[in-house]
């Protein structure tokens, strides 16, 4: 679950976090993935922008086959109208999440290829 973006900076890094948990009952493990500035040391706090569960067995998180790109019956849409929909959504991203190069729809599902800026 993404809580919130990953902030990039412009120049310099980012130090990852990544926290896998003990098992629960149901053999799942809790992961939270934290970020912070690289470079002042200790100072920065940590935020966690994501968090996820591993589990060994259970349905396949995918609705489409991986190995398979783009996914089989997918729609290829014009990639210039990915950046205003979400827009119109609600979701405003700077430039460094705008890369989206080819992108396809499957149902209600949007597949994206997407190059960041350099």
């Amino acid at each position: 679950t993404l809580q919130a973006p990953l902030a990039l900076p412009a120049t310099g890094a980012v130090q990852l976090r990544v926290e896998v948990s003990e098992r629960d009952d149901a053999g799942r493990r809790p992961v939270e993935v934290h970020s912070r500035p690289d470079g002042d040391g200790t100072g920065a706090p940590w935020t966690c922008p994501a968090t996820g569960v591993l589990a060994s067995d259970g349905p396949s998180p995918y609705s489409w086959d991986p190995r398979v790109w783009p996914p089989t019956g997918a729609v290829s849409v014009d990639a210039d109208d990915l950046d205003p929909s979400l827009a119109a959504l609600g979701y405003q991203y700077g430039p460094a999440f705008q890369g989206a190069q080819s992108v396809w729809k499957l149902g209600d599902e949007v597949y994206a290829e997407v190059v960041l800026p350099q």
